[in-house]
């Protein structure tokens, strides 16, 4: 059928191609039987818990409030935070799922405007993996607008590891990273 529109070097390149990368091949040759592994379990080992959308920036580019926002336009303006019933779920499927560490990365939004909530979970979830005989850490994302001496002291004793955004020198964070009004 594609005799005439393409020269026969062209096409016995491409049969070629397609028969290498097993895109056609001999309808009467049977296919080898697959060698089936049995499913071995992963442990979880990172749980990322948005604890927030909502933020007190409104960069230009951000997926939540940008252009192509994912915010319910309707319900957009109201806050949305993780109650710590949530949290203390998370944390119980984190446990569940995890090998003998675990860890628990808050994300957000701005993570530090449910700061409560973040805290409670901390001291819950530590309790809980001793119960359990199991480890956990946590880290969390901001852009340190909300750190405070006291939030900065509570997450060095607490051994909470901070990834600070930042968009870059200050011209051009400040030019993208704005804060509402």
């Amino acid at each position: 059928s594609l005799d005439g529109l393409f020269d026969a070097d062209t096409v016995r390149r491409t049969v070629a191609d397609l028969r290498r990368v097993r895109a056609i091949g001999d309808v009467t040759a049977r296919p080898a039987t697959p060698k089936i592994l049995p499913l071995t379990p992963v442990p979880l080992q990172t749980l990322v818990v948005n604890v927030t959308n909502q933020c007190n920036l409104s960069c230009t580019y951000c997926y939540e409030y940008g252009e192509d926002k994912i915010v319910d336009t309707e319900n957009g303006a109201q806050p949305k935070f993780m109650s710590e019933e949530t949290a203390r779920e998370s944390v119980e499927f984190l446990l569940k799922q995890s090998g003998p560490t675990a860890h628990m990365t808050f994300f957000g939004g701005e993570t530090l405007m449910n700061f409560a909530v973040l805290k409670k979970t901390i001291t819950s979830a530590r309790a809980r993996a001793a119960q359990v005989g199991k480890e956990i850490d946590f880290s969390l994302t901001t852009n340190a607008t909300l750190l405070r001496p006291e939030i900065i002291e509570y997450l060095a004793d607490e051994r909470v590891g901070v990834t600070i955004s930042i968009d870059g020198p200050k011209d051009v964070q400040d030019k993208f990273r704005v804060f509402k009004g």
